[in-house]
């Protein structure tokens, strides 16, 4: 026995089992008698997310690191990985996060990467700046390939090498402006009716599970255009309210009044009812061969999926194969390719 704790206090053994304890503690988790499979999903995300920091290895890669943490855990872990000895490696949408721990923002837009020095901020006001200078150059590059295709139209010809070389820039030069052009329809505009004002009136709304009461006497009135942030510890009930305002969930007491005209797209992390195992193309078609721009005009499917970025080769994968990503765009696309008047969004 003694022997065990001798090699324990030479390896430090006891400190590693209080850090391990402190950071689980700090990302929400003070039962450490539990067995994996009994802990929630976002709990066992937790621990992976723990078992990653203890490791501390000398790249530390996160994906999404503060998806199921609440402000606390959150406000934890930006300390910690600010004073973290090496190099971190993160993707986030979290934009507070991004802001205050990163030095350097790698972009990653259409294959290409543009790096920019500093937290989030500062890559907003230098993208902007780039943006200007980039739209600079191409209108120079547009306006000179209206000159060289007036040159080919007029019958230019490859007779000397100087003359080839001319076309051939002018073959790369066609092939920038139309990519340009390209990317200046990745806007995407979803048509919405007409709405009144008011979309949501919650009276005396409460919820309980079994004994845990999750909110009572909620009072309420969500009018068309408010932007509702919905924050709150975890297990607060946030999704449930989700599910409540969505349809989902009808099982409460208290009143919810829902405008006449109001329909409701609910975007969640993941669609239960979504089939997996059909591919992306024949599911939206199973409703429409179009979807509806905010203008009235039309888009065909393969159009509406391109515009997510997914290429044309990609549209007859199932979507059981779609990585993590691309799973949720394409959640997003069959939750908006109908006009909605209220978009719920978890």
């Amino acid at each position: 026995m003694m022997d065990a704790q001798d090699a324990m206090d030479q390896h430090d053994a006891w400190d590693y089992n209080a850090e391990i304890k402190t950071i689980l503690s700090k990302l929400g988790i003070h039962d450490t008698t539990k067995y994996i499979k009994e802990l929630s999903g976002g709990q066992q995300k937790r621990v992976v997310l723990a078992k990653t920091l203890i490791e501390q290895p000398d790249l530390l890669l996160l994906d999404e690191p503060t998806n199921h943490l609440d402000f606390e855990s959150i406000s934890w872990l930006i300390n910690y990985v600010k004073q973290y000895p090496h190099t971190v490696l993160f993707v986030t949408h979290d934009r507070y996060f991004l802001n205050e721990v990163s030095t350097r923002i790698i972009e990653l837009n259409r294959g290409k990467l543009a790096s920019y020095p500093g937290n989030y901020e500062s890559y907003i006001e230098m993208r902007a700046e780039r943006e200007v200078t980039l739209q600079k150059q191409q209108q120079k590059q547009r306006a000179l390939y209206k000159e060289e295709l007036a040159w080919m139209r007029a019958g230019a010809k490859a007779r000397t090498t100087k003359q080839q070389a001319r076309i051939n820039r002018f073959n790369d030069l066609e092939n920038e402006v139309n990519q340009q052009y390209k990317d200046d329809k990745g806007e995407l505009n979803l048509a919405y009716s007409r709405l009144g004002k008011q979309v949501f009136e919650l009276e005396d709304l409460s919820k309980a599970i079994n004994d845990k009461v999750l909110f009572e006497h909620l009072t309420e009135i969500i009018q068309k255009g408010e932007r509702i942030g919905v924050v709150g510890p975890n297990g607060a009930g946030k999704t449930t309210l989700l599910n409540i305002l969505s349809g989902e969930d009808q099982q409460f007491e208290g009143k919810l009044k829902t405008g006449q005209t109001v329909k409701v797209a609910y975007f969640k992390q993941t669609d239960e009812t979504l089939d997996r195992d059909i591919r992306m193309i024949d599911y939206l078609r199973e409703e429409s061969e179009i979807a509806k721009e905010k203008d009235g005009t039309s888009v065909s499917i393969t159009q509406l999926l391109e515009r997510f970025l997914f290429p044309s080769a990609t549209h007859g994968k199932k979507v059981y194969k779609l990585s993590g990503w691309r799973a949720k765009a394409f959640v997003f696309i069959t939750s908006t390719r109908t006009p909605a008047k209220c978009s719920v969004v978890r």
